[in-house]
């Protein structure tokens, strides 16, 4: 087996402005990461909290939404199809850039980014602080309160 020799053994100099095959390294380079599985959030079949949206429609913050695969690409951003648990309408950005409202379904096509949601799983540290960030304390405090009044009256 010969040794191998690196760039300053083969005499390899930087060319001037060019490219010199001849001084490139010789094992291949490493293929570029794919995106996958881990760098998501969310994956099918996941109920998923609304986190961020465009600012035209941030009444869709705090949604419940139903997460569907496989992931779509738009604007160099990985997007899940959704569809709202609740059948209020949800507002959403047209590809004409116009607002709609609408009800949606999985036939309607609506993507939102996987960024912009977080997914709702048994035992994840983030349910709780996402249920208890809705319930203000004030309100927790009346209704202990006035749970008290009831029961001594």
């Amino acid at each position: 087996m010969v040794p191998r020799r690196n760039r300053a053994q083969r005499g390899c100099k930087p060319a001037p402005g060019g490219f010199d095959p001849d001084c490139q390294p010789r094992r291949p380079a490493k293929p570029a990461k794919q995106e996958s599985a881990l760098t998501l959030r969310c994956k099918d079949g996941d109920v998923a909290v609304i986190t961020w949206d465009t600012p035209e429609c941030l009444e869709n913050l705090g949604r419940l939404v139903l997460v569907r695969g496989p992931v779509h690409h738009q604007g160099g951003m990985a997007c899940w199809r959704i569809k709202p648990v609740t059948p209020e309408l949800y507002c959403v950005t047209e590809a004409d850039k116009s607002i709609t409202r609408e009800s949606v379904t999985w036939g309607s096509g609506v993507v939102h980014q996987d960024a912009w949601m977080m997914p709702i799983r048994p035992g994840n540290k983030c349910d709780e602080s996402i249920s208890s960030q809705h319930v203000p304390a004030q309100s927790t405090e009346n209704a202990s309160t006035e749970s008290t009044k009831k029961v001594s009256a």
